[in-house]
Parts: C-alpha cells; sequence; structure tokens
C-alpha cells in the first residue's frame, strides 16, 4: 500500500508580517498575537484533503530577518510551492516580495515552482481599505508573475483553506506532485536494484572462494 504522497510548501516573508500566526491557525486553529519571531527555519505537517486525496503538507515557516537570509536558501530545495506574505498596513513588506521571489526562482529545483502572494492582516482594513489594497495586489501580482494573490486574516483565520487549496490544486495541475512521487519510486528501485547486485555480486565472490 502506498503512502500518501507528500507536498513541500515554505512560507516567506519579511518579519512580522505574520507568517507564524498564519500556519498556526490554519494547522491548529489558534493565534498567538505576540509569538516570537521564527529562528532560522521551524517546520510542521498537515493531512488534509484534495479531490479525495489524502495528503500530507510540509510546511516550512522560514525566518524573515535578514541574517537569515542565506540560510533560507538551503530550506528551498524540494519545495513544490511557494507562499510569500507581505502585511496588509505595511507597502514595503509588498515591495519585499520580490526579493524574496528571486531568492526563490534562484534556489528551487523545480523550473517553474508556483509562486502565491498573500496579503496577511486584512482584519486591521476597513472593508474599502481592503478593496482598495487587493486592486493593488492584484496589479502588483500580475505584474511580476505569482501565479496568485489573496488576502488573508491569520487572526481571523480568513481565506486561509482557499489559500491552501489554490495552492495544492496548482502544485497538482503542473504536475509536480506526479513528477516527485515518480522520481521517489525510481529513486527507491535504484536503492532496490543496487541492493540486489551487490547481494549477487558478494555471492559470486564467494562462489569464486569456494572453487
Amino acid at each position: 500500500m502506498e503512502a500518501d504522497p507528500f507536498i513541500k510548501i515554505i512560507v516567506v516573508g519579511e518579519q512580522g508580517v505574520g507568517k507564524t500566526c498564519l500556519l498556526n491557525q490554519y494547522c491548529y486553529e489558534r493565534f498567538e498575537a505576540n509569538s516570537p519571531p521564527t529562528i532560522g527555519c521551524d517546520f510542521t505537517t498537515k493531512v488534509t484533503q484534495t479531490n479525495g486525496q489524502t495528503v500530507r503538507l510540509q510546511l516550512w515557516d522560514i525566518a524573515g530577518q535578514e541574517k537569515y537570509n542565506a540560510v533560507s536558501k538551503l530550506y528551498v530545495r524540494g519545495a513544490l510551492g511557494c507562499l510569500i506574505v507581505c502585511d496588509i498596513k505595511d507597502p514595503n513588506s509588498l515591495e519585499e516580495t520580490l526579493k524574496w521571489k528571486s531568492i526563490i526562482e534562484e534556489n528551487s529545483d523545480q523550473n517553474n515552482i508556483p509562486i502565491m502572494l498573500v496579503q496577511n492582516k486584512c482584519d486591521l482594513a476597513s472593508d474599502d481599505e481592503k478593496t482598495s489594497y487587493y486592486q493593488t495586489l492584484q496589479g502588483f501580482a500580475k505584474t511580476n508573475k505569482f501565479f496568485s494573490c489573496i488576502q488573508t486574516s491569520a487572526k481571523e483565520g480568513t481565506g486561509l483553506k482557499q489559500l491552501f487549496t489554490e495552492l495544492i490544486q496548482e502544485i497538482i495541475d503542473k504536475g509536480l506532485l506526479v513528477n516527485q512521487q515518480k522520481n521517489f519510486k525510481q529513486s527507491n528501485g535504484g536503492v532496490q536494484l543496487n541492493a540486489a547486485q551487490s547481494s549477487q555480486n558478494q555471492q559470486q565472490k564467494k562462489d569464486k572462494t569456494c572453487c
């Protein structure tokens, strides 16, 4: 029986935009306003259903501080999708998403990794402000070739289910999950073949010694 497929997703963005809070709300349905900044990288998992199929998500929360940028590159490999988070009330954090997008694209081992732009903390804006900010967000995402964008609230849980559903579906549509499973099977097959070949070689040596 095959194990459920897993999808590694990395979550990046400037310090304080709410990456950890977003993941805590999605995975555990809890919100901590004063959660400490992530040091290096944190990791959590969540089992979810997509089109009737069980999928195990590996969610990597990568520190936003400048001093960790070099280390952050190490966590990109193996990721099938990426969320870049900004703060709805911090225009600079939106511009900084381009820095993170470059880091992901330069270090990813996927040819065209899906990168989604997430504008968090929408609970801090009025309805009129959210509409205005979203129009700006859409234009920014289109100009800079994010595959999609969304507004979320880690505090209220707004948009989180839609966010991950959309990203997972994009990963599947691009064939990245199928390719990962295929490579995994080939890798395992190679290990088994090598083990069998090694056993055969050892037996041949014994036979030669005996004769």
